[in-house]
């Protein structure tokens, strides 16, 4: 008798509910709804010619990127220099004004 209540248990539990039916509903789409989503898709949908003008400017702004790389170690030393030259010239001035001061 156990047994046969545990094997009517499993069919019950097999069994489509009302709940069980609402729940697969609610995860269904419906083919308008499909359709719908595809054309979106296909209307959002980033294309070879989006992505060779994404590279384009990349390059661009890599190249740019390059150039500006290549003028500051050109510059860097210059620049270090004339900090020096001016920390310098600052260091002569206060000495001068001190003995004018005087």
């Amino acid at each position: 008798m156990k047994k046969e209540f545990v094997e009517v248990h499993k069919r019950l539990d097999q069994c489509v509910t009302k709940t069980k039916f609402d729940l697969a509903m609610k995860q269904m789409v419906t083919r308008f709804e499909f359709e719908d989503f595809v054309q979106y898709v296909h209307e959002n949908m980033v294309t070879k010619r989006d992505f060779m003008m994404l590279i384009d400017k990349m390059d661009d702004v890599l190249t740019e990127f390059k150039h500006t790389r290549a003028n500051n170690v050109l510059i860097g030393p210059q620049l270090c220099d004339l900090d020096d030259t001016v920390a310098k010239h600052g260091k002569r001035i206060t000495v001068l004004e001190e003995k004018v001061l005087r």
